[in-house]
């Protein structure tokens, strides 16, 4: 299937306009579905469209061996981790505080890669990083003082590290 690139802009532009409205929808939810059973709703739900997906094209991916342990690795951290800490986190958090948080996820990832990979950060990158991690940090600590709910931040700081080592692992 080849997209054009208004095709492209307006999937992108869809993806974006869903995923906005992510983090409301589960601090909807998770009022009513506890954290955990809506994290394996959204995993049994997306694993069903994937297979209908492959079905539909009649083109199932091979599945190797020897990637299996670091398949069952990725799903342990880049899915249960992540929605363990995210469900628990947009739970405690408002849903704004939650995806300011997760909006740290690229800036752990370049440290990360700074730290574990010695990739080099230019001066913009340096930058970056700094100003990002302030105002998280002033947030953090703002909201902390209006409304102390440290759990909250703990579970979403354990979202958006689980996506990091989720990036990582499936990093090749």
């Amino acid at each position: 299937m080849r997209i054009n690139k208004r095709g492209a802009v307006l999937f992108a532009t869809l993806t974006a306009f869903i995923w906005g409205f992510s983090f409301l929808s589960i601090k909807v939810t998770v009022q009513v579905i506890p954290p955990m059973s809506l994290g394996l709703a959204r995993f049994v739900v997306a694993s069903l469209l994937l297979f209908m997906f492959f079905i539909i094209r009649r083109k199932m991916p091979r599945l190797v061996a020897r990637d299996i342990p670091l398949m069952a690795g990725a799903g342990l951290v880049g899915v249960t981790l992540y929605f363990l800490g995210e469900n628990n986190g947009i739970l405690r958090l408002s849903a704004s505080e939650s995806s300011i948080i997760v909006g740290i996820i690229p800036v752990l990832t370049v440290l990360a890669d700074r730290i574990f990979s010695g990739t080099r950060l230019s001066i913009p990158q340096s930058a970056g990083v700094i100003l990002s991690a302030l105002g998280v940090g002033l947030m953090v600590i703002e909201s902390l003082r209006i409304s102390p709910e440290p759990l909250g931040y703990l579970f979403m700081g354990i979202a958006a590290l689980s996506w990091v080592a989720y990036a990582f692992m499936t990093k090749r």
